[in-house]
């Protein structure tokens, strides 16, 4: 399933975008957030750097606020790649609670070398 167009937030709650590979795959990826005009750029940043793959922003999120992203994949020729999204919000006094969550997928080319790649365009959702 890909990423919705649209999704349903709480302006008032942190927000956090976590980004993990579903099957095994090298993921590069950059991650913007627009809240009034404003954009926050995050990356690039690697799955296979055993760093967090979490980035928590704190409120306001005000509706109409837009999240992007983009995928470098990488990983062997010829074989499937999955990579899941996770957007969640912490209401006051709970853990936090999954407003969407999607997978992107794909293919990777054969670079000759027994490895392949792939990538996403910039895919944007809007956040309400």
């Amino acid at each position: 399933m890909p990423a919705p167009k649209e999704i349903a937030i709480d302006p008032a709650q942190p927000i956090d975008f976590f980004i993990e590979a579903e099957a095994k795959a090298s993921i590069t990826y950059k991650v913007w957030l627009q809240r009034n005009g404003a954009w926050t750029v995050i990356g690039p940043e690697s799955t296979s750097d055993n760093k967090s793959d979490h980035w928590i922003f704190h409120s306001p999120t005000p509706s109409g606020s837009e999240f992007a992203f983009w995928l470098g994949v990488w990983g062997e020729a010829g074989k499937d790649w999955r990579a899941r999204f996770t957007v969640s919000q912490q209401p006051p006094g709970q853990g936090w609670v999954t407003k969407a969550s999607w997978t992107e997928t794909g293919a990777f080319s054969d670079l000759g070398n027994g490895f392949g790649v792939d990538s996403t365009e910039i895919v944007k959702v809007t956040l309400r």
